[in-house]
């Protein structure tokens, strides 16, 4: 179930045949690494969602991957009051902060294809392959509780150990 005052959202761990996930650096902040994620639209599925912020965000086609499972419920996430005066002063959000249900996919195709510069409104300008734990040190802090709630959630997913 959703919250008016948080906005629906989707978060996408990546795997590769190397037993890694995909994680971006975002090109609006300084040295900020994240899962792609994205906002749900008013017509649409989580399921829906997960799949064309997939293309959106990595460049990734949806036929390369296989999705493996979901958090069951929505975790969410506050704003701190300095992004929050971002937003306001930009006065473009409503939202306290992000309820997101995270989806687990297996990627199939090869990194070349991968390309998060190159979609039309890009969000990151790097990205990279690191062990499944390694996004806990990389994320902003106050999105860690919530990642890591998910990954532990989904990691009885993975077709092969975490490291």
């Amino acid at each position: 179930m959703t919250s008016s005052s948080y906005r629906p959202a989707i978060g996408i761990i990546v795997t590769n045949e190397r037993g890694q996930v995909l994680i971006a650096r975002r090109n609006d902040m300084d040295n900020q690494w994240q899962f792609p994620q994205g906002g749900i639209d008013p017509h649409e599925t989580p399921h829906d969602a997960v799949l064309r912020e997939l293309v959106e965000e990595t460049g990734i086609d949806q036929n390369s991957v296989e999705i493996l499972g979901n958090t069951q419920t929505y975790l969410k996430y506050d704003y701190p009051p300095s992004v929050m005066q971002e937003l306001n002063v930009k006065k473009t959000w409503r939202f306290a902060g992000q309820q997101v249900q995270f989806f687990l996919m297996r990627y199939h195709g090869s990194d070349e294809d991968i390309d998060v510069q190159n979609v039309p409104k890009p969000e990151f300008d790097a990205w990279k392959w690191v062990d499944y734990w390694e996004p806990l040190s990389l994320i902003v802090g106050f999105k860690r509780d919530m990642y890591d709630r998910a990954m532990s959630e989904l990691v009885s997913y993975l077709p092969f150990e975490a490291q």
